[in-house]
């Protein structure tokens, strides 16, 4: 998947991605799709050029797992506790995924997972009224699909506001500060 900001294009192609994989590697493709827009809301964000800013979302640095910008973004107050609790979920799938051979969807622990996200209600209604490609997809399947995609919807608007309302701050030189402080 590219490294765009989650969008239209975005989203058609990972649901191309996610309809046909495996059920682990869709659990890994949620994983995938959530830490893009936990980083483009955190990249949003901070206002120090890009080298910092790499350096703090390597994979081995400070923010580079899912989980820790998960907690961050919620204590810089940029997603509410709700957000955060299910987003914490999905990352959990994400992780029995990555490392269980033989996961389904359909079972515990997944199922049960599945069953405590918002789109728990959903997911049926979803699947009777969708083309033939999600309607032989499972319910826990079909919860974890709506719930990344709206979460990842919510958390990309959020990053364009906070883009919008974001201005460069100026800082004054070393050598300024220095000058001052001799005067």
């Amino acid at each position: 998947m590219s490294d765009a900001p989650f969008n239209r294009e975005r989203f058609f192609e990972f649901t191309g991605e996610y309809l046909t994989q495996t059920d682990r590697a869709a659990g890994v493709l949620v994983g995938v799709l959530v830490d893009a827009a936990l980083e483009s809301l955190l990249r949003s964000f901070f206002v120090v050029g890009p080298p910092s800013v790499e350096r703090l979302l390597e994979d081995t640095r400070l923010l580079g797992t899912t989980s820790i910008k998960i907690d961050l973004t919620e204590a810089l107050g940029l997603l509410s506790s709700d957000l955060a609790s299910s987003l914490r979920v999905l990352n959990r799938v994400r992780n029995r995924c990555a490392h269980e051979p033989n996961i389904s969807f359909a079972a515990p622990p997944i199922s049960d997972m599945a069953a405590g996200l918002f789109a728990a209600d959903t997911a049926e209604r979803f699947r009777d009224s969708s083309p033939p490609q999600f309607k032989a997809q499972s319910i826990p399947r079909l919860q974890i699909f709506i719930c990344a995609f709206t979460l990842c919807g919510v958390i990309e608007g959020l990053a364009a506001r906070v883009r919008k309302r974001r201005s460069p701050v100026s800082f004054p030189s070393l050598s300024a500060v220095l000058a001052a402080w001799s005067e």
